[in-house]
């Protein structure tokens, strides 16, 4: 079995894979931390992401998950980390990491030495409620002046699937898994809920290919996406073989000709560009609608076989009568 640190290298792989060969996914990530309004016209540039530190003990090595830049703007530099578990260290090893770039971008003009920092940011995968939504590193120069210096945090668990596709954040769909964490149990032993997931992850996967087919990513990114999918769930669902083949089956071969598919292909047929946008924009939408209603359904149906009336999963689950009903394919009893 791995172990929780071998599944943290897989998640460090996963992310180093994006960087490397999906660069231009990191954009919507970093306008999401930052503030910022890149479009897809800035393209991110790998910076070298190893440094020397001298430690008491010794030189130390040290790599990023990820350094870069963007082309043309030549006064920004983001530092970006991703990280599965608490770790007391991350802060200390973040300003290590700034600290050398910052010598390394270092500018002298006769007696000041100007030194600037890169931006900062730690991707949490998991979150507690003690995970920050900011961290600070507090500089108390010599003469008494105090510099606070930050480090924003993302945490992937608080994203649903509609904030990740309306904000184009496809660098965390591999990590989407996450957000299920504490009911991979419930979901390898209720075959109701497990339909549910099946069918969020089959409209992930639609939404992937008819993005591709758009062209606002290219095939060899729409593949590693879904490698990396089934590489996230492979260790985080390890234990729960039912979920895990869910994830790989909805991920791998043909996909469906589902109506965002077949709206967006032949759009593109036509040569309409507007069709295009026109079809990934109505197809998202039935998309993320039709999820939902299969994932009430398949709710409702679980507790209508556990003994429950409409009304009791009414109000357990806080929506209408009227929506259950609909749910279940018939008259509100």
């Amino acid at each position: 079995m791995t172990t929780e640190r071998g599944k943290g290298n897989v998640y460090d792989s996963v992310y180093h894979t994006l960087i490397e060969h999906c660069g231009q996914l990191i954009i919507p990530v970093v306008n999401e931390i930052f503030g910022t309004s890149y479009t897809e016209k800035d393209k991110p540039i790998l910076l070298q992401n190893d440094q020397y530190v001298q430690l008491p003990s010794g030189i130390r090595k040290q790599i990023t998950d990820s350094y870069f830049g963007i082309v043309g703007i030549a006064d920004k530099r983001y530092h970006i980390e991703c990280q599965s578990t608490p770790d007391g260290n991350m802060l200390l090893r973040m300003f290590e990491y700034d600290v050398q770039d910052a010598a390394m971008f270092s500018e002298q003009e006769g007696t000041m030495l100007t030194v600037t920092f890169p931006y900062s940011a730690v991707m949490f995968l998991r979150k507690t409620r003690k995970t920050p939504e900011l961290m600070k590193i507090r500089l108390i120069i010599p003469d008494g002046q105090v510099v606070t210096y930050a480090v924003k945090c993302l945490k992937v668990q608080e994203y649903s699937i509609e904030e990740i596709l309306e904000k184009n954040l496809w660098f965390l769909i591999p990590f989407y898994l996450f957000r299920y964490e504490k009911d991979l149990l419930e979901l390898e032993e209720d075959e109701g809920k497990r339909l549910a997931f099946r069918q969020e992850y089959r409209m992930i996967r639609e939404q992937m290919r008819a993005t591709a087919l758009l062209g606002e990513i290219d095939e060899a990114t729409e593949r590693i996406l879904a490698e990396m999918v089934k590489e996230v769930a492979d260790a985080l669902a390890e234990r729960y073989t039912k979920v895990r083949e869910e994830v790989r089956q909805t991920m791998v071969g043909e996909v469906i000709q589902t109506p965002t598919v077949k709206l967006v292909t032949k759009a593109k047929a036509e040569g309409r560009a507007e069709g295009l946008s026109e079809g990934l924009a109505e197809g998202k939408a039935e998309g993320l609608a039709e999820g939902k209603a299969e994932q009430l359904r398949a709710i409702a149906e679980a507790m209508q076989a556990d003994g429950k009336t409409v009304a009791e999963i009414a109000r357990l689950i806080h929506v209408t009568e009227e929506e259950i009903a609909a749910a279940l394919g018939r008259e509100k009893a």
